[in-house]
């Protein structure tokens, strides 16, 4: 039997309510929340042509990483 299905009958059999959340909870994952931030700082920041290289977009990267208010935020508290 699964872990996980040992877990919920012990659960039910000791009548402990259980939150109805998804396993992979996107607003769980700080990982993913800054993915979001960082995609978001990236569009928002003022180029005055596309990015075509690789290197044009690891030193944009790396400017939005170290300069970011929101993601400093986000690293100081995750969550």
């Amino acid at each position: 039997m699964p872990h996980w299905k040992i877990l919920m009958k012990w659960l039910r059999d000791n009548n402990m309510r259980v939150l109805k959340w998804p396993g992979n909870s996107r607003g769980m994952n700080p990982i993913e929340s800054l993915w979001d931030i960082l995609k978001h700082e990236i569009h928002s920041e003022p180029t005055n042509k596309p990015l075509i290289t690789k290197n044009e977009l690891t030193e944009l990267l790396v400017k939005v990483w170290f300069c970011s208010e929101k993601i400093n935020l986000s690293l100081k508290n995750p969550y």
